[in-house]
């Protein structure tokens, strides 16, 4: 028989279950719904409990980042990922997450973000998407020849993964190394010639390598498809000696990689 102390210790445990598995499907319902400001305060109060274990705090952090994020609260999503990676400082997701806030963030900071996503990198370097948001991260802090090579070894360990390329060709536009991104993404299409989302990242390329060719030329001058031409006494004479081409925005498709994006 179990004594009056063991009984309640255990009504009170099963107690406790039970509200924290109805306290998780409330979560759930509320993110499905996209009531974020309701699912937020309902994990603040959730932490205030007391006796949670350490599993059970590091998944109620990560639940309230993700939904900070998607609220656009990138500064207080900073406060919660420090504190999960305070409780498991060997994750390298967590310092992933936290370097996509600082980048996200207008008000953020590029080298914080850089340090973070170094951190992630050296706990997972087997992580291809971890490479190129830190390939990526470099370039927009002047460290362009490491982003480079940190972004071709992204695109080495994912060459078909779009999620990982729309990363790489985004490092490379900023980086002006759009020759480089047309040389990978190319090799990426003969891998994997079905994947459409690999089709519209090689297009955007050629697009940006054709823009970056028309810039380094802006200065010289280009002869025109079509000319007009006028005669002046007996000499044939171009009216037009030098363009400067604009894109046709009526022949672009409609599938901008980089579209709703800053």
């Amino acid at each position: 028989m179990y004594s009056d102390r063991g009984c309640k210790e255990a009504v009170i445990m099963s107690t406790r279950l039970l509200l924290w598995d109805a306290s998780l499907t409330r979560l759930h319902l509320l993110k499905c719904r996209g009531t974020l400001v309701p699912a937020r305060k309902l994990i603040e109060s959730l932490l205030g409990w007391p006796g949670l274990t350490p599993a059970q705090t590091l998944h109620l952090l990560g639940e309230v980042a993700t939904v900070c994020r998607l609220s656009g609260l990138l500064r207080r999503e900073r406060g919660f990922l420090r504190r999960a990676i305070v409780l498991n400082p060997r994750d390298g997701t967590l310092y992933f997450q936290l370097g996509r806030a600082f980048e996200d963030d207008p008000s953020g900071c590029d080298r914080k973000a850089c340090r973070a996503y170094e951190k992630a990198v050296a706990l997972n370097s087997d992580a291809p998407q971890f490479l190129a948001n830190l390939g990526r991260a470099m370039v927009r802090i002047n460290e362009r020849l490491r982003g480079v090579r940190v972004l071709c070894e992204a695109a080495e360990a994912a060459p078909t993964d779009p999620d990982v390329l729309q990363v790489v060709l985004e490092g490379f536009r900023e980086a002006e190394e759009c020759e480089l991104a047309c040389t990978v993404l190319c090799k990426s299409r003969f891998q994997a010639p079905t994947c459409q989302r690999l089709l519209q990242l090689w297009q955007r390329a050629k697009y940006d390598l054709a823009r970056q060719t028309q810039r380094s030329h802006a200065g010289t001058n280009r002869v025109r498809p079509f000319l007009r031409v006028i005669s002046v006494e007996g000499e044939v004479k171009r009216r037009d000696t030098h363009s400067n081409p604009k894109p046709h925005f009526g022949s672009l498709r409609a599938f901008r990689t980089d579209r709703g994006q800053h």
